[in-house]
């Protein structure tokens, strides 16, 4: 598909301000569906949500999609055809999103180039990336993929994009995250992974911060994978961590004696 706009966030993934003109405008439902010359706002993807934002200050952008080459940004208010807007995306959610996109990169090169899986799907959410493969991975498999993913971000390695032309593409090896889009970019973590992709990332893996596995469930042949990076990661130590002071007091007991104590407590009760 041929981009009739400027995707601004390909080359600067941390732009949270821009100045567009107003392609269109045209009223849908609640919304209103705009067109620009260019953006900064990604649209969603299969598997990834859009930005949000505001232009002009008071027009919000609630989602953001893509349609015959341009991204369309949903809006509750009207804009000026041929008017000159000032985008802003919100930048706390777009990081975040970054944080787990690259972190998702990163945990799929591990596993495909240490087991050999492929990626199926992966799914973004507001509190976890859901990544699934084909093929069982143990205890001790994912134990060495969270470790070896958290090297790669200590590395503070550059995230790579390029522009290949299709005889480039041809002679590359590279995996798609999104089999329904066309590939006209590649993101590229050194020693990690070579993927065709369209959405933003960080611009270095230390700025994910940690990347933490919080589970997985193996069925019929495919293995589900569920991750947390970056200030999620963050929070969720914090809400867990909690967890054990209480209990630890709740039980008089440090921290290494709660999971004993639980057990003679649950024997007590079944007994």
């Amino acid at each position: 598909m041929d981009e009739l706009d400027e995707r601004l966030y390909y080359e600067d993934s941390f732009l949270e301000e821009f100045d567009a003109e107003v392609v269109s405008c045209k009223e849908e439902g609640h919304y209103y569906k705009v067109a620009l010359t260019e953006t900064a706002f990604s649209p969603e993807t299969s598997y990834l949500y859009s930005d949000v934002g505001t232009l002009n200050g008071t027009v919000r952008v609630i989602r953001a999609t893509e349609e015959d080459g341009r991204v369309i940004h949903y809006t509750d208010q009207p804009v000026e055809v041929g008017s000159i807007v000032h985008g802003k995306i919100d930048w706390e959610y777009r990081f975040d999103m970054m944080q787990q996109h690259t972190a998702e990169h990163i945990v799929s090169g591990v596993i495909m180039t240490n087991f050999g899986y492929e990626q199926v799907y992966s799914k973004f959410t507001e509190t976890e990336v859901a990544i699934v493969y084909h093929g069982p991975l143990s205890a001790e498999d994912l134990e060495y993929v969270e470790r070896r993913a958290n090297e790669i971000v200590i590395s503070n390695a550059v995230v790579e994009t390029r522009f290949p032309s299709k005889e480039e593409l041809e002679s590359m090896a590279y995996r798609m995250d999104d089999v329904s889009e066309p590939v006209s970019r590649i993101v590229l973590i050194p020693d990690c992974d070579i993927c065709a992709c369209r959405g933003p990332h960080v611009m270095t893996t230390g700025e994910i911060g940690m990347i933490k596995i919080t589970g997985s469930d193996y069925a019929d042949g495919v293995t589900q994978v569920t991750i947390i990076s970056g200030h999620r990661a963050l929070v969720d130590y914090h809400r867990k961590s909690a967890i054990v002071e209480n209990l630890s007091k709740l039980f008089d007991a440090p921290e290494d004696q709660l999971v004993p104590q639980i057990k003679k407590l649950k024997e007590w009760i079944e007994a």
